[in-house]
């Protein structure tokens, strides 16, 4: 009886007049059909969400009197009884309803990452903030599976460059060709097939079974249901900068810093100045719950070779560096402010990411980077650091590159690279590993 409740009041809503107070008379209407509803309620829940949207956004269009702001107060509306009509998770979710609480992320996350709301306005905005993360939290799904969606595409990606090649060009003559054609239909089954695997495979080794249609960046019935990579973006940034939201408690453990890290890079990588500037924020706010030198940096962390086992390269998904890249992006968002209070900001991110470094791991973390960072002054900060951790090294009597024969290397290195450059431009520089290379000396006199 449900469905045709709700296959009725779906058409009556497409036929509507496009107007938000039209839209608001339905919902009562949906919201009693899909109660009586049990199987598949899912399905019937996403192409009830899909219309809604639709004629949200249509009614923005047509009715000049309408903000988005309007809007939203609509969906909260349409979504809330929703959430608060789920049972409370349990490992014995059943596979139907573990879909229910992903259709209603899937609406959450769309809305929130909606072009028409800046994230300005978002931040800016305490009542809806608190309202969209309470509601989130209410459908059961916990955060670091929806952050940890980020890094799911991102590995994706990187499965598909490794264990699916492409085809090779195309060299076959005109009488082969009629016979190839023939294997398209069967090779475009095998290459979905291939997806397939590895998307629940990757789902699975980080934690997302369940989850694997709204991970996927296209192919679900309806484009709301991938998750929004902007929506969670900003459910992710509005949960650590705003002490008014009830996750941020929850957010205090050094092991959120490789989930929330793909969050700051997404901000870094912005367009605006705005945007970097959150991203930097949310970096840093993730690492003060971090304790200095707690971070492993896994020294031998190379790019997989085509020839690696699955579980390698799970293996190195975890283990790869992911650090140096987001130092390096934090580094030239600094040197890009002309403002010397956001370039403080950065500075004050860069050396915080590097002091949760391991120390002994930071040694080889640094000898890279100062190797191959192309700013003279970020190199000096670098340089620095290992003047520091060289000192401690010292002072502690425990083993470490700094008291051995690496970090003299080092310094040779970095003398001839700097000597071919503008020592005008690297006084910083030159100056740090003169003060490095004087530490070595009296360090060595005094032994």
């Amino acid at each position: 009886m449900g469905r045709d409740e709700l296959m009725e009041a779906l058409t009556q809503l497409r036929r509507a007049t496009s107007d938000l107070q039209t839209l608001r008379y339905h919902l009562p209407l949906l919201h009693e059909a899909l109660s009586d509803l049990t199987r598949k309620r899912s399905h019937f829940l996403e192409d009830t969400c899909a219309v809604v949207l639709q004629r949200s956004i249509k009614s923005l269009k047509s009715d000049a009197a309408a903000s988005f702001s309007d809007v939203i107060e609509v969906l909260m509306r349409f979504v809330e009884p929703l959430v608060n009509a789920l049972s409370v998770r349990s490992p014995d979710d059943e596979p139907e309803v573990l879909r229910q609480r992903a259709v209603l992320v899937a609406f959450l996350l769309h809305v929130v990452g909606r072009e028409e709301l800046s994230f300005e306005e978002l931040v800016n905005n305490d009542v809806l903030k608190a309202q969209v993360v309470g509601i989130l939290v209410r459908t059961g799904v916990e955060l670091h599976e929806i952050l940890w969606t980020l890094r799911f595409r991102e590995e994706l990606i990187r499965f598909r460059e490794v264990m699916v090649p492409g085809k090779a060009p195309d060299t076959s003559s005109d009488e082969e060709s009629n016979s190839e054609e023939d294997e398209d239909d069967e090779d475009e089954l095998l290459a979905d097939e291939d997806e397939q695997w590895m998307i629940r495979s990757i789902a699975k080794s980080v934690g997302l079974s369940g989850f694997e249609y709204f991970l996927k960046l296209s192919g679900q019935e309806y484009a709301f249901a991938s998750w929004s990579t902007n929506g969670i973006v900003r459910i992710a940034a509005i949960a650590l900068l705003s002490q008014s939201t009830p996750l941020s408690p929850l957010i205090s453990s050094p092991s959120w810093l490789f989930s929330i890290a793909v969050v700051a890079q997404v901000l870094l990588q912005g367009e605006t100045h705005e945007s970097k500037k959150y991203g930097l924020q949310v970096l840093l706010s993730a690492l003060d719950s971090c304790k200095e030198g707690q971070l492993a940096y896994d020294v031998s962390s190379t790019e997989s070779s085509a020839s690696a086992s699955f579980a390698a390269l799970a293996l190195a998904f975890r283990t790869r560096d992911w650090i140096s890249p987001l130092l390096e992006l934090v580094s030239n968002v600094m040197i890009s402010f002309p403002d010397a209070s956001d370039r403080s900001l950065g500075l004050s991110a860069f050396t915080k990411l590097l002091r949760v470094v391991v120390v002994n791991d930071r040694f080889w973390l640094l000898h890279k980077l100062s190797l191959r960072c192309p700013y003279g002054n970020v190199a000096a900060i670098l340089v620095d650091q290992l003047r520091s951790d060289a000192f401690r090294a010292w002072t502690s009597g425990e083993p470490s590159p700094h008291s051995e024969e690496p970090i003299r290397l080092l310094i040779e290195k970095l003398v001839l690279q700097t000597a071919g450059r503008d020592l005008k431009l690297n006084a910083d520089l030159l100056a740090s590993i003169l003060s490095l290379l004087r530490f070595i000396i009296i360090r060595d006199k005094v032994r």
